[in-house]
């Protein structure tokens, strides 16, 4: 203890932390052997933590949780993600309605099963990928043609695909020596944006006004998807900016000729597609913490069109964020009211009913959930949130058996073999905990509250050193692969926690962090 202080003191803050870790192991230890005895331990045989304590601990924690964060590297989205974050933007449902109605054909009685639509998918995306392939050097071709994959793959939910194609467009303008890498900051002023916007599309082959604003939407999107928040400002509002000055000109006066005219052949109108466009904007802003610059797109984009179900949607997310649960159930209200078949708001009224003042509300988010499944059936969406809900009512088999049926429609959801892990621990069935969770980070590598629960639960199974060491690079790992300032602030907790037991019981000579 006495060794802790003077460590302290000269502001060595691990090895203080370690010397208290130490003392408060072999006292843990004396005390454990004081019950074997048959002895009861008295007050006095505890250790009396000092007065440094809490400024020590949280110091280190400080530490710590900074040096992680320097070395984070956070993953690329799965292709669950990336459906769950497209699907709930106008442009990218609508491609995918436009693809499907193009595979399955005019004729109303020719509808297809499962299965053989998404092998007309699979077939279509390979199709285009051959196409893409077999372009020569020509730039702008071969960025059509890859904006063409990209959009046939997203609409076709081929993510992977999408994905490597958005890197690949990178790569052509980088190759071509088109510098489309100028940022700007969430936090810029618009004008410095807008700056960095102009630069993006005066960097942008000659490819046609809609291809421009298909070229920067895509690649915002993608960048946004990897928190590249500076590089994916800039790509929004260059498409934005090209959307602006076409929906100008089909608004002048009657009787002005307008020579440059196209014709339009994205799937949304040139408004719907504007206030699309602000809502990605809106969201860059709130994963930035920028909530207050958030609203104001939200706002913009309510003044560019009033009755947008997609603005009330995302807008919600906002308020929800901001504890505000009813405006956030009101905006999802007014969305259904402007869009009776959205099954997203559906969705998210259930979850907000769900998490509010403990399962009050619970019969008004099953209400919604009904609602759901009357739209879309058994969808995967809907069937993670009958889990859910049966999960807070702690009706385990029933959440159980909804999470197995979401792996079932999508085998990529490693979302649901982590709920159906959590179910497992809920009812003290370790093993079986512990096989999901593997399954989770079979398909996901990187999925940092799976890895920390796992390694949470080989921490209760096995109290060795040698195991604890293990575990503790386990912890590092989850916390370099971390999305959000919560789930490093939890993984950075427990590494200091299992680090220090791990060095302090080498010091002390111990085989077991805690005796068998």
């Amino acid at each position: 203890m006495r060794r802790s202080r003077l460590h302290y003191k000269a502001n060595r803050l691990w090895s203080s932390l370690v010397d208290m870790t130490c003392t408060i192991m072999l006292v843990e230890r004396e005390l454990a052997a004081k019950m074997r005895q048959g002895r009861q331990p008295e007050q006095k045989d505890y250790p009396q933590l000092p007065d440094y304590m809490q400024s020590l601990t949280q110091a280190v924690l400080k530490e710590t949780t900074d040096s992680l964060r320097e070395r984070q590297r956070p993953p690329p989205p799965t292709e669950y993600e990336m459906h769950t974050i497209m699907t709930t933007y106008d442009y990218y449902t609508a491609l995918h309605d436009r693809l499907d109605a193009q595979l399955q054909g005019p004729v109303p009685n020719n509808k297809l099963n499962r299965a053989q639509l998404q092998k007309l998918r699979f077939d279509h995306v390979a199709e285009v990928k051959t196409a893409y392939d077999k372009m020569g050097d020509d730039l702008p071709g071969k960025i059509i043609a890859a904006l063409d994959l990209a959009e046939v793959a997203i609409g076709c939910r081929e993510y992977a695909t999408a994905a490597e194609t958005a890197t690949a467009l990178e790569g052509l303008l980088a190759a071509a020596g088109l510098d489309s890498s100028v940022g700007a900051e969430p936090s810029a002023t618009a004008e410095e944006a807008q700056t960095a916007a102009s630069h993006c599309i005066q960097s942008t082959p000659d490819i046609g006004r809609q291809n421009t604003i298909r070229l920067w939407l895509l690649l915002g999107v993608f960048r946004h998807m990897n928190a590249g928040y500076s590089k994916a400002r800039p790509a929004y509002m260059a498409a934005y900016t090209k959307v602006r000055e076409i929906s100008n000109q089909e608004n002048q006066p009657a009787g002005e000729e307008n020579n440059d005219a196209e014709e339009w052949t994205l799937p949304l109108d040139p408004l719907s597609l504007e206030v699309c466009l602000l809502v990605h904007l809106a969201d860059l802003m709130i994963d930035a913490k920028l909530l207050l610059e958030a609203k104001r797109d939200f706002m913009q984009a309510l003044q560019r069109k009033r009755n947008s179900a997609l603005v009330y949607l995302h807008l919600a997310h906002l308020k929800n964020l901001e504890k505000d649960e009813q405006g956030a159930i009101h905006d999802l209200q007014k969305c259904i009211e402007l869009d009776p078949e959205g099954v997203l708001a559906h969705l998210r009224i259930a979850q907000i009913y769900s998490a509010m003042e403990n399962g009050k509300y619970i019969d008004k988010a099953k209400e919604h959930i009904t609602m759901a499944e009357d739209l879309v059936g058994g969808r995967c969406d809907v069937l993670m949130v009958r889990g859910e809900l049966a999960f807070i009512e702690k009706r385990r088999e029933p959440a159980l058996k909804f999470f197995e049926r979401a792996t079932r429609a999508d085998p990529k959801n490693s979302v649901a073999y982590f709920f159906r892990a959590m179910v497992f621990i809920e009812s003290q069935r370790n093993d079986e905990a512990k096989r999901e969770l593997e399954k989770a980070i079979e398909i996901y590598p990187e999925y940092s509250i799976a890895i920390l629960q796992k390694a949470t639960l080989s921490m209760n199974q096995d109290a060795s050193v040698a195991k604890f060491e293990q575990i503790v690079g386990e912890v590092e790992r989850a916390a370099l692969c971390t999305k959000t300032d919560e789930d490093l602030d939890e993984c950075a907790q427990l590494y200091v926690t299992l680090k220090a037991q791990v060095e302090s019981a080498k010091q002390l000579g111990f085989e077991y962090i805690r005796e068998p």
